[in-house]
């Protein structure tokens, strides 16, 4: 009703030079939510409006996951945001985009310990066998979250390796024992675990966790294929 109140005012619109009408789907990522088509009907109705005074407005309503939601969501410009980076717009689904983001960190040392030796703070960690570990440069001051703490993995030459003991401010550990080699570096993400995999492990969103990665990594950018 208010948005009927406020195109009865056709006058006030027409002296405002309107480029863009743009909103945003609050439940993209679920399909099926019921607000999608909440949205999209006020989205239409207000479009249709605008476009009636301003034939050249663009309308942008789909996000990263609104693009998957089908072509009435479309209308003149969509928003692929996270899904660039390779997060998965519909995570009910196979991820169809590929991970262009990798994570390698690497090695400062790798240690023989002994069973029921600790590893890190609060030694959350105590080896059940004679163990090898190899810590590694990055911790919470780079944006890797304190809940990957005996629960992430990492990958050395496509061998998973799992995280041990707390995450700490500039390191953590990895139990590499099960390898033939010794590691020079831990991939963190790569092309077997992706953004979301690694947000799973942290019980969050790969929002997060590409948002969280700090200002201490050399980056490197290089071009990929638009095909996989």
């Amino acid at each position: 009703h208010d948005l009927d109140r406020l195109f009865e005012k056709s006058g006030l619109l027409a002296s405002l030079n309107v480029r863009c009408l743009m909103s945003h789907l609050a439940c993209a990522d679920e399909a099926d939510h019921p607000l999608n088509q909440q949205q999209l009907s006020v989205f239409s109705s207000c479009a249709s409006k605008i476009k009636a005074i301003f034939p050249d407005v663009i309308c942008s309503l789909a996000n990263s996951s609104g693009v998957f939601l089908g072509a009435d969501f479309h209308f003149d410009l969509a928003r692929p945001g996270s899904a660039l980076y390779g997060v998965n717009p519909a995570p009910r689904d196979a991820n169809p985009m590929q991970a262009v983001v990798s994570l390698v960190l690497p090695v400062m040392q790798v240690r023989t310990i002994s069973k029921a030796e600790s590893v890190g703070y609060g030694a959350s960690f105590r080896a059940r066998r004679q163990s090898r570990i190899a810590v590694v440069f990055g911790g919470y001051a780079d944006g890797l979250l304190r809940a990957l703490g005996n629960k992430g993995f990492g990958f050395c030459r496509g061998q998973r390796v799992p995280i041990v003991g707390r995450v700490s401010m500039d390191s953590l550990a990895f139990d590499v024992t099960d390898l033939d080699f010794l590691p020079d570096t831990v991939e963190l993400l790569n092309d077997i675990q992706g953004v979301d995999a690694l947000a799973a492990s942290a019980n969050t969103i790969a929002y997060e966790v590409l948002t969280s990665l700090g200002v201490r990594y050399k980056r490197h950018y290089v071009s990929v294929s638009a095909e996989r």
